[in-house]
């Protein structure tokens, strides 16, 4: 493993992790049901679960934390 490349020597595979597309629109589907039963708080605590066990990726977590806050700014 190359500590400056994020990859295993000689093997050409990457150690960047890819969510998927059905898991996005699961952890999103739930982030949404979760704000409107149990408020922001407890939405983002469940968003922040999901990314610390990779269920989501970086960029997942992002896209879904701005529509959280985007929700939360309409009320």
């Amino acid at each position: 493993y190359s500590e400056f490349s994020g990859k295993l020597e000689n093997s050409g595979a990457s150690l960047a992790f890819v969510g998927s597309k059905q898991m996005f629109e699961k952890v999103g589907n739930e982030m949404m049901f979760k704000l409107d039963l149990l408020g922001y708080d407890k939405a983002l605590s469940y968003l922040e679960r999901k990314y610390e066990s990779r269920a989501i990726n970086g960029n997942q977590f992002l896209k879904l934390k701005e529509i959280l806050s985007s929700f939360t700014s309409l009320k």
